[in-house]
């Protein structure tokens, strides 16, 4: 990750056009903003969502100065696409586009313009899901910060029991967690209990007890290749939920 900003951080005095990737939730507009601020100038950042473009609509913000910020690229439609490329020629504005997919792939499944893809993915820079950060420690403790009032903090098991999960919504999904956490901790700290379930029941092997898969892992003679098929996750599942555990 600190390579990542470091590189954020090279390229943002610079005009050339950004393509940040990343799954929902993993700070993508954020870092598009960290970007824009590097600015020496105080220059308006303006958001088009790419959403809620449809026919007849204004393609482009007025100002001719300033970053361009384009939500969701892969949301445009054929019509839009062509209507955005025609609203760039000659734009001033340094365009950062976001995408939640490989716009590249759909460039090559002939979903997405070429033109339009090379205008606004000058470089690109692609932002871990939540569960791979090597951060998540600190990222933890600084989302607990911002989402409780002083002097909370996380048991030892409810730390544990948040690095295993998969964490689809990614940090959006992780502040809404720790809120509600902190709402329902009757003390100074969040123990597991407080934890809400996850919204999403996409990891089996990473919201069980640890007693019950040691127990299916014990069962299956310490395979975890077999464990992992009768919990119906992947082998590395398993693996990244034993690490987490200790």
């Amino acid at each position: 990750m600190q390579a990542l900003l470091a590189r954020a951080a090279r390229l943002a005095a610079s005009m050339v056009p950004l393509l940040i990737r990343g799954e929902t939730g993993t700070g993508k507009e954020r870092l598009a903003r960290a970007i824009h601020l590097c600015r020496p100038d105080a220059a308006p950042f303006q958001v088009f969502d790419c959403a809620g473009c449809g026919a007849g609509d204004p393609p482009l913000p007025a100002a001719e100065r300033g970053t361009l910020f384009l939500k969701g690229a892969e949301d445009l439609d054929a019509a839009a696409q062509a209507q955005l490329l025609r609203s760039l020629a000659g734009c001033k504005l340094r365009v950062i586009a976001t995408t939640r997919c490989d716009l590249g792939q759909r460039v090559r499944d002939g979903r997405f313009r070429s033109d339009l893809f090379f205008r606004i993915a000058g470089t690109a820079l692609e932002l871990p899901p939540l569960h791979l950060r090597q951060d998540f420690d600190w990222l933890l403790d600084r989302v607990l910060r911002t989402a409780s009032v002083d002097g909370l903090r996380l048991s030892a098991r409810a730390r544990s029991d948040l690095k295993a999960r998969r964490w689809p919504g990614n940090l959006r999904e992780l502040a809404s967690t720790l809120q509600a956490a902190a709402l329902l901790a009757e003390g100074s700290v969040i123990d597991s209990h407080d934890l809400p379930p996850p919204l999403l029941d996409t990891d089996e092997a990473g919201t069980a007890p640890p007693d019950d898969l040691r127990q299916v892992l014990a069962a299956c003679g310490g395979n975890m290749a077999l464990a992992a098929r009768r919990l119906g996750v992947n082998r590395s599942t398993v693996l990244r939920r034993l690490r987490s555990l200790g």
